[in-house]
């Protein structure tokens, strides 16, 4: 279906303010192009030309561009592709590690796991696939240490295909920003969001279900959240043991786990 003069103003208006709000780089694509993909993609979904349905639209399509020259082998566009990919996830480790180089190590890591896997992943949820592998260098580091003893959702509580908060940390900056809200950052990662919403529901309107959101979702340490509920460090453990593993114990939340991650399997 073509597009109006007045659908592409109006998209092509949403479009360059998103990419001003999360100072996102173009690589592979125009913005005109973009602009058009949105449009094909609004369009498909037959979604109303409101600036929720462009921006997520617009998202998406944006990150199937990514996608797309991440796979461009052997290409100055990947080597570009690349090396932004690997600036984000360093703000993203660094953001858990509050070490600039534990961060970057964590994200060249990532990396050659991205490099080697590229084609195993929905291009669609490219951002919160890496999300993922980056944030899991992160928990393997800390099982080497021998810290936080319960296992993490293999980072499906942390997925994300926007770059908003601490993502948006420099390197360089402090780590004292405040923790972002990736319920807004997986909206249009409709199937982490159900996962999530899922997740909720086995825990309930319950302070297990706290302590899970504030450390996967919100980025909080287990003093943080001590603090934050007014508990000791020990409780936050133990309500973080006991919520894993009622988590554990529905069926088909692991099932959906499963088919969530089958992109991530060799």
């Amino acid at each position: 279906m073509g597009s109006s003069s007045d659908e592409w103003r109006i998209c092509g208006e949403v479009i360059h303010r998103l990419l001003e709000e999360r100072g996102w780089r173009l690589l592979g694509i125009s913005e005109d192009d973009l602009v058009s993909a949105t449009l094909d993609d609004l369009h498909n979904e037959g979604c109303a030309l409101d600036e929720a349905s462009i921006k997520r639209c617009g998202v998406r399509q944006y990150v199937v561009a990514f996608h797309r020259a991440c796979r461009a082998d052997g290409t100055r566009l990947q080597a570009e592709a690349f090396q932004y990919m690997g600036e984000r996830l360093a703000r993203i480790a660094l953001h858990k590690t509050g070490d600039k180089d534990w961060a970057k190590d964590c994200a060249q890591r990532a990396l050659k796991t991205i490099y080697e896997k590229l084609d195993t992943c929905d291009p669609k949820r490219f951002f919160s696939w890496t999300r993922v592998i980056v944030l899991n260098e992160f928990y393997q580091d800390l099982r080497k240490m021998g810290r936080h003893p319960e296992e993490p959702l293999k980072g499906v509580l942390d997925s994300g295909d926007q770059e908003v908060g601490a993502e948006e940390v420099d390197i360089e900056q402090s780590t004292t920003e405040t923790p972002e809200d990736l319920f807004a950052e997986i909206e249009d990662d409709v199937t982490a969001k159900h996962l999530i919403q899922h997740v909720q529901r086995v825990l309930g309107d319950s302070r297990q279900w706290r302590v899970v959101a504030e450390f996967y979702l919100n980025g909080r340490s287990y003093s943080e959240i001590a603090a934050l509920l007014q508990m000791t460090t020990n409780n936050v453990y133990l309500m973080m043991h006991r919520a894993i593993q009622k988590l554990r114990s529905d069926s088909q939340l692991m099932q959906e786990l499963r088919g969530f991650f089958d992109g991530d399997e060799s």
